[in-house]
């Protein structure tokens, strides 16, 4: 901006020193502060800066508003884009600033406005005072070193200027006082740990717009327990009470605060409240920087920027692994390089460059698939590019996916199966970064992609220090697990590593099971047994279909294909069993079991779960041995609940017997009972983990018994309730219209 003759009255002065804050939170070269004159004019009070010749700033003051003003003032000041400004408090005074060409007035900016005029008012009044307080002001406005620096001398300079004994910020959130900072030599006056909000006068102080003093709390009627003399003011960001600024003595004031008093702390709350705005700010920024360079970084899909290089070419100017891994290479192989000079399919830079300029020109991404032939074969990339506004030279984001698997129809279609899990699974890459996570507690535990993508496992479970290590085991090639306490629920997290089909490690691999279910279980030992069997079922199987999905989208042969797509199956069959078993740990975890009887064939439904076993029994060399004396008639049973209890008493008798044979009988115990006898199995009958305890509660909660006075077999009794059936003779006797009703079928 050009420059003129300064307005500043001095460089040592408290005004200019408050007006050089402003300024600088604000990015801006000029700012001016106006009070209210006798006559009813504003006239200057100190100004920043360097204003063009001839600049109608007075003008500009004189017809600002209570609201905050953008003025565009191109071509009327030169160099400045636009004017900004408000009167302050009661026709006090007016704070007015011009900002540069680069400079946009959107709403962060204009909400960082609003509070630094609260700091400009003070000012002005601080100034209607006269000299007494202003150098405190003064001085922590120019003081060197860190925020949290000026503000320990803004806490000693308001103690000593009040002579109190200590002062303290405190942030308030909750109903909870927590103090951010402290002054208090003797250290013993002020409270350096948090407390209730209501035990302490900051209740009354964050409700109020002003500042709250107390010369002698002791003679209030209030339940706290703090000093007797108290001054304190409320701390605002964006219009929200935050914290407190107060000022506390250990023994009753004698004479009452004065209004300068009151001025000076509410004029330190103004200042801390745009300090710490700015600097929460400034770190909200920065997470939100570090955020999305993980995200781009740990991406799985490719994207990065690009600028175009006359005549046909284009440069790398970032890319994440994803993009550089579609290419066959690495990201630092690819930063800064031509894509001519990078033996590049020629087909594929053509289209590049032809989608860039078709963006530039159409003002909207536009997307191109391109055949390239790559380190990894011909594969099919789609590419979306996007021009980046007033770039010179030309700059393009882009986006880049592999979708040959796609466009093939070849990519295995497992996740709705594993949306429905019960807890949670979730993987990472061999450094340890987030990649994936299935289930219905995936969102619980944090594994989202919009926050965790990329990360560090470690990171994301930072807070608690046995995850690292347990992650730490599990890159060397060992098993870890822990505990994990999200919002009252307690999660038991077991992780390990994960490898390729050539047995090269290639990440971890992690479940997540709510603890509350796994309270179910009687002992550790067998909590432990079972969390190791579903680490094993599930990730095995994972394992294969990631493993051989990847083949899958290599050149593989039809044959090839096709075995690949068996395993697929054979695993996906496998997770699905592993979701039961996980299903029924949420039953045991259920106060109650609901059961909905219906008429069933228990004969047909025992059958068809002894032929889903079958096969197993048949890969261990074991005969299934099956007596039925049960008659066929439909009996009201839960379907569901007998298949679930049959399908574990089987399963276990085949998976553990050392027999030659696994015996299974349904007979008839009386007009009222029915009897399932399983045996042949190993000890306690093959049942172990949660299979002893989900048994007991499926036949409680069918009203049936079970004898378990022979270890090597289970003898399930269960009601033998028939279907009632209803004689067509009987409805002669049933009114007209009830028969007309019985006569029209149920919909569907």
């Amino acid at each position: 901006m050009p420059s003129g003759a300064p307005l500043a009255h001095g460089s040592s002065s408290p005004s200019e020193a408050g007006l050089r804050l402003i300024a600088d939170a604000l990015g801006v070269p000029v700012a001016l502060l106006y009070s209210m004159g006798t006559e009813g004019r504003l006239r200057t009070v100190e100004s920043f800066g360097a204003v063009p010749d001839g600049a109608p700033l007075a003008e500009l003051a004189e017809g600002l508003g209570d609201q905050i003003d953008v003025i565009d003032v191109s071509g009327a000041v030169p160099g400045a884009r636009f004017a900004a400004g408000t009167r302050l408090g009661q026709e006090e005074g007016a704070l007015l600033v011009l900002a540069p060409e680069d400079r946009q007035p959107d709403a962060a900016w204009t909400s960082q406005f609003e509070n630094l005029a609260l700091v400009a008012l003070g000012l002005v009044r601080a100034e209607e005072r006269g000299p007494d307080r202003t150098p405190v002001l003064y001085e922590i406005a120019v003081y060197p070193g860190t925020f949290e620096d000026r503000l320990a001398h803004a806490l000693d300079r308001a103690a000593r200027s009040l002579d109190l004994d200590a002062a303290v910020f405190a942030l308030i959130e909750d109903g909870v006082w927590t103090p951010y900072a402290v002054h208090d030599p003797t250290g013993a006056v002020a409270s350096t740990s948090t407390l209730p909000l209501d035990q302490t006068y900051c209740s009354i102080t964050c409700r109020s717009h002003g500042a709250v003093g107390f010369e002698d709390g002791r003679a209030v009627s209030l339940s706290v327990s703090e000093p007797p003399a108290y001054l304190g003011a409320p701390v605002f960001v964006d219009g929200r009470c935050v914290g407190t600024f107060c000022v506390m003595g250990g023994t009753p004031r004698p004479e009452p605060f004065s209004p300068d008093d009151r001025a000076l702390v509410e004029a330190l709350a103004r200042w801390v409240g745009v300090a710490y705005g700015s600097r929460e700010a400034a770190r909200q920024l920065a997470a939100r920087e570090a955020d999305l360079a993980s995200f781009f970084n740990g991406s799985r899909m490719g994207m990065g920027t690009v600028r175009l290089v006359e005549p046909d070419d284009f440069a790398f100017m970032a890319v994440n692994a994803a993009s550089a891994s579609a290419f066959g290479s690495t990201p630092e192989a690819l930063k800064g390089k031509r894509a001519s000079r990078l033996d590049l399919d020629p087909d594929l830079v053509r289209a590049w460059v032809t989608a860039c300029r078709r963006a530039d020109q159409a003002g909207r991404p536009h997307r191109v698939e391109v055949d390239a032939s790559t380190t990894r074969g011909t594969r099919v990339l789609a590419t979306t590019v996007a021009a980046v506004e007033r770039a010179d030279p030309p700059r393009f984001t882009f986006m880049v996916e592999d979708v040959t698997d796609r466009r093939t129809g070849r990519a295995p279609a497992l996740e709705g199966m594993l949306a429905q899990l019960p807890g949670a699974l979730f993987v990472a890459d061999a450094s340890g970064r987030f990649e994936s996570a299935w289930g219905r507690d995936a969102r619980a535990i944090g594994l989202v992609a919009e926050h965790a993508l990329g990360r560090p496992l470690r990171t994301v479970f930072s807070e608690t220090p046995d995850a690292i290590e347990a992650i730490r085991a599990a890159q060397k090639g060992q098993q870890g697990g822990w505990m994990l306490d999200v919002g009252g629920n307690q999660y038991a997290v077991r992780v390990s590593p994960r490898r390729d089909r050539t047995g090269n490690a290639v990440g971890l691999v992690g479940i997540a099971i709510d603890g509350a279910a796994l309270g179910a279980i009687a002992s550790s030992e067998a909590r432990s047994a079972f969390l190791q069997h579903l680490n094993y079922e599930l990730r095995s199987p994972l394992t294969a279909v990631l493993g051989y999905a990847e083949l899958l989208s290599e050149d593989a042969a039809p044959e090839e294909v096709a075995r690949v797509r068996d395993v697929i199956i054979r695993s996906g069959e496998r997770l699905l069993g592993a979701l039961d078993d996980l299903d029924d740990l949420m039953l045991l975890d259920e106060p109650d079991v609901s059961i909905h009887p219906c008429p069933t064939d228990v004969v047909a439904l025992v059958t068809s779960v002894i032929d889903a076993t079958r096969p197993v029994a048949e890969a261990r060399r074991l005969q299934l041995n099956v007596w039925c004396t049960l008659p066929s008639d439909p009996l009201l049973v839960d379907g569901g609940l007998l298949e679930r209890m049959a399908r574990h008493l089987i399963g276990a008798a085949v998976a553990s017997s050392e027999g030659p044979s696994v015996d299974i009988r349904l007979e008839a115990d009386g007009d009222d009972w029915l009897r399932l006898v399983v045996g042949g199995g190993g000890a306690d009958g093959g049942l172990s983990g949660i299979g002893p305890h989900l048994i007991k509660r499926l036949v409680s909660a069918m009203g049936g018994l079970y004898d378990e006075q022979d270890p090597t077999q289970w003898v399930v009794r269960l009601p033998r309730q028939r279907v009632p059936m209803v004689s067509l003779d009987s409805l002669a006797e049933v009114p007209g219209e009830v028969q007309a009703m019985a006569a029209v079928p149920e919909a569907g």
